[in-house]
């Protein structure tokens, strides 16, 4: 274009002092023109700049301080009592895991319900799990690991605060387990021995061969009975192959039940037994027996091991043995799990579960009496919450009552009463529809009591106890967690047990609100239910996405939880406030399968797993539409893990409805999945087949076309709007293939789509790194989408 004016110019002239007037001006022109377009260009590279900015701070503003721990203690004045937490925080500059911890000194008074003082003062004992003693409260056990050059472990011993002792157990054995599943810490009665769950000592590799002995001479019979490695080879077991629990214990070796001897320091690795794994030991002093006995769940396996995490269905029991590890026995065959003993030494409480059937959903509370050597059901199945207070089983259950929905009780379950030692009474934590509240079971009288409230004002967890104090973490969508101390009364009466609560730590404000959406949409009676978050007014934080103050022009993210036996809960998450934050409403999706609505909402999913999520999901949608919530114009979907599954099926069956898919190591391909993931059993339980952990199924064609027949993947040619992928590279409960495949095949399809992949993290994308790309990387890609 330049070089044809040019030529015009030339052609025109009439005069060599016009062409020079002429050229000048066209350089004048032509330098203006190009300055104009390179600051524009510079100005939206700045916008997006501080677009992203904008992204990324709002995301660490969101990211509030978790309480790891708490525990509460009793003051010579019996209205004040002192409250020690442990608080941590991701430390976001450094692009890592790191965490730091804290301990904070709150001086509670009852009478005031008010926290009259609160002191940060440095952190003691703050790395890993810690255990009190339940003879002396004041004697605390650490377990903590250090990698300074190498690999250490250690036990702390701790009194009133004071470090006794450490003891270095980095030859025993490795890592300490510290989960949920296997992990556990408890103390004997005398006070002398801990007992913990660890790995396995390593097995040695090969060393130089430092043994010249003529190899003729030494000729003889063939032996091979050696262990540990020898002439400069490695031990023989290795590299043998065992295999691990699954998503989240990758690599990790077998682990052992470790009893270890706090005066001597002496550890002592119990035998290993064939076909279980131990886990969460407690010790048990029974009366009127010598010997100290351990109690513990036994994770149970044959050819293989099936992932464990978030999986309550696989087979286990509740084991005992001697603390030498002689006199095993099995008192329970099931599925159980999280055994604890009583105060009177007379029984075990445990949860259990169904073998197979959906990977969680209800519990029942077991009991197993030591006398009589018998277990029977405390707290039983609940098909549908309970319409009026009722005493099924032998036990009173509250009204409204859906079930126990936990993965486990606290490790020091029990409330301790003055004047009342004989009573025996239970806390734990547990879903109750959209909430988790807290609940108290009295084992002698049978009774449950709610302890926090059921009208969807909070989402309480419980953290401690100590004798007759509870601490709980309180929140909501728009208020991080707050803490309390509750204080127990009991009526000898009624055998009530009531908790008072009073505030350690204050509230915040923001500018979130939420409110629950019925799930009666599709008119079948469904007691489920949905939350809608969403920005109460727009501000400068919103502008990017929402300005008008209408709140038919807020842009909506759907996002189911994933499970598909989870449930979306009305407690905090920072991810969903960083989201609306920024000006979006999100629409969080309790479906048929949600826990915490009784038995039969879980059962509804099965057999029902394209349709009814799809469904139900999509209805809910169109309700906040047609209610002026949010702008139908800007839906746009997040899903992680299953959450993801209803999403892709979304994207192919409403084309135009939804602007934008944002799937997070989703499940898409079920025909890959039940040769990849650590869960096998899931793909065939969900779609109603069944499956045998004694005898597992093949997979054969007829199953094949069946899985590929409920298959998102299959719908891939059909998708039209964008979509983003973000993975977790070691993910085993989702392995990324399936997801990779799906990418192409939309890939193929011209389908606008992009693909993020995170090194070393798992089916969570949990490192600080990886939790704020793929923040930010939502919001660009939501951005561009309804741009589109």
């Amino acid at each position: 274009m330049t070089a044809s004016v040019f030529e015009c110019l030339v052609r025109h002239m009439s005069h060599p002092f016009e062409f020079l007037f002429l050229l000048l001006a066209f350089l004048f022109f032509y330098f203006q023109l190009t300055s104009t377009v390179s600051g524009s260009s510079s100005q939206n590279s700045r916008a997006a700049v501080n677009f992203v900015r904008h992204i990324r701070e709002t995301y660490e503003m969101s990211g509030a301080t978790q309480f790891v721990s708490a525990k509460a203690k009793r003051t010579e004045n019996p209205d004040l009592v002192t409250v020690n937490y442990i608080m941590r925080h991701n430390f976001v500059d450094a692009d890592s895991s790191i965490t730091s911890s804290s301990i904070s000194l709150s001086i509670c008074d009852f009478k005031a319900t008010t926290t009259a003082e609160n002191v940060q003062t440095p952190s003691n004992h703050t790395s890993h799990m810690s255990l009190s003693s339940p003879c002396n409260p004041s004697l605390v056990a650490t377990l903590r690991s250090e990698t300074n050059p190498v690999v250490s472990h250690f036990v702390d011993v701790w009194y009133n605060d004071v470090l006794l002792k450490t003891i270095d157990v980095s030859n025993k054995h490795g890592r300490f387990y510290e989960d949920q599943s296997f992990g556990g810490l408890s103390w004997s009665n005398d006070n002398e021995h801990i007992v913990y769950i660890a790995e396995r000592v390593e097995y040695e590799k090969a060393n130089p061969d430092t043994n010249n002995s003529n190899m003729l001479a030494d000729a003889g019979d063939i032996t091979d009975d050696i262990e540990g490695a020898v002439a400069g080879v490695a031990d023989p077991r290795c590299y043998q192959f065992e295999g691990d629990w699954g998503e989240s214990y990758t690599g990790m070796r077998p682990p052992v039940l470790v009893v270890l001897n706090i005066c001597s320091g002496t550890a002592n690795i119990l035998p290993p037994i064939k076909g279980v794994s131990p886990g969460q030991p407690q010790f048990l002093s029974a009366n009127g027996v010598e010997t100290d006995r351990i109690i513990f769940t036994g994770y149970q396996y044959g050819a293989r091991k099936y992932g464990v995490r978030y999986c309550h269905n696989n087979p286990s029991g509740i084991y005992m043995c001697n603390a030498d590890g002689s006199n095993l026995s099995c008192i329970y065959s099931g599925a159980a799990r999280s055994p604890r003993v009583t105060p009177s030494k007379k029984g075990v409480v445990f949860l259990a579960h169904a073998i197979g059937g959906p990977h969680t959903g209800r519990s029942v509370v077991m009991y197993f009496d030591l006398i009589k050597n018998e277990s029977h059901i405390l707290v039983t199945e609940i098909k549908r919450p309970l319409e009026s207070q009722q005493t099924i089983n032998g036990t009173i259950l509250p009204k409204g009552f859906p079930g126990i929905y936990t993965s486990t009780f606290p490790n020091q379950p029990w409330i301790h009463i003055e004047g009342y030692q004989q009573q025996e009474i239970l806390a734990f934590s547990s879903i109750w529809h959209s909430a988790e509240v807290i609940l108290t079971l009295d084992i002698n009288n049978r009774m449950l009591n709610l302890q926090t409230p059921t009208d969807n004002t909070s989402s309480n967890s419980l953290l401690s106890i100590n004798e007759n104090l509870l601490i709980r973490t309180s929140s909501t969508p728009a208020q991080p967690e707050v803490l309390m101390v509750g204080e127990v009364a009991y009526d000898v009466q009624s055998h009530n047990v009531t908790v008072y609560w009073y505030p350690v730590t204050q509230p915040m404000t923001s500018n979130i609100s939420w409110q629950l959406i019925p799930g009666n949409i599709d008119k079948d009676g469904s007691p489920l239910e949905s939350i809608l978050v969403y920005p109460t007014k727009p501000t400068y934080q919103t502008r990017y996405f929402w300005t008008d103050d209408n709140s038919a022009t807020r842009p909506l993210i759907v996002r189911p939880h994933g499970g598909p036996h989870g449930v979306s809960t009305i407690g905090y998450n920072s991810r969903i406030a960083g989201l609306v934050s920024l000006g979006f409403s999100v629409l969080l999706v309790n479906y048929s399968g949600s826990i915490g609505y009784g038995q039969d909402a879980v059962l509804k999913l099965i057999g029902h797993l394209d349709t009814a999520t799809t469904s139900e999901i999509h209805n809910s949608v169109q309700y906040i539409h047609d209610n002026g919530k949010a702008d139908p114009l800007k839906t746009l979907f997040f899903g992680d893990s299953f959450g993801g599954y209803p999403g892709a099926l979304l994207a192919a069956k409403f084309p135009g409805f939804y602007r934008g898919f944002v799937f997070s190591n989703p499940i898409v391909n079920l025909c890959e999945l039940v040769m990849l993931s650590d869960i096998p059993n899931y793909f065939w339980e969900e779609i109603g087949l069944g499956y045998s952990f004694q005898s597992p199924p093949d997979l054969t064609p007829e199953l094949y076309a069946r899985l590929w027949q409920v298959s998102p993947a299959r719908l891939a040619n059909k998708v039209r709007e964008p979509v983003l992928i973000l993975l977790g590279a070691e993910d085993r409960r989702i392995p990324t293939q399936q997801a990779l495949s799906y990418y192409y095949r939309l890939k193929t399809a011209s389908v606008p789509v992009e693909c993020k992949v995170y090194p070393n993290v798992g089916h969570s994308i949990s490192s600080v790194e990886a939790e704020r790309d793929a923040f930010v990387s939502t919001i660009r890609f939501f951005a561009a989408s309804l741009k589109r």
